[in-house]
């Protein structure tokens, strides 16, 4: 529907690369949609209708390039980007080390965007999101606090 309304880009909210990685596509012809949903008890985990494949941006929350990868390789057909959200401050994201705690391990985020760059920059756009408060010194304390 949001294609409709002349939106550029859809983005999903962000859904953690280990969740994607256990889900089964499923064309569902009720909705005219691509839902993927867990193997486990094939609750719905995201739906994306045909449409939208062209403008629709995967975002992830990831700590490790080798997940991330696995993630976005099942879900390509239906994705036209894929964006790492490393901006995200909530306990869930930062305990797991994903999310804004990618600011504090710069090697890890770097290897994260490297590897997906490298598997799909060439097929999708890669993109990551960061927070970045008024000043260096706003984003540095920031950082230091999580």
């Amino acid at each position: 529907m949001t294609a409709n309304f002349g939106a550029d880009y859809i983005f999903s909210e962000e859904i953690i690369d280990k969740k994607l990685i256990c889900c089964v596509r499923i064309p569902n012809p009720i909705l005219g949609t691509i839902d993927y949903v867990t193997a486990r008890d094939y609750s719905l985990v995201l739906s994306i209708r045909p449409d939208e494949v062209p403008k629709f941006i995967l975002q992830i929350g990831t700590c490790s390039p080798e997940t991330a990868c696995e993630a976005v390789a099942r879900l390509l057909p239906d994705i036209s980007g894929i964006d790492v959200n490393m901006g995200c401050p909530k306990s869930f994201s930062t305990s797991g080390g994903m999310g804004s705690a990618l600011m504090k391990t710069p090697d890890k985020a770097y290897e994260i965007m490297k590897a997906l760059v490298d598997k799909f920059g060439d097929k999708i756009s890669v993109s990551c999101k960061i927070r970045v408060l008024r000043t260096y010194e706003d984003t540095f304390n920031y950082i230091m606090m999580m």
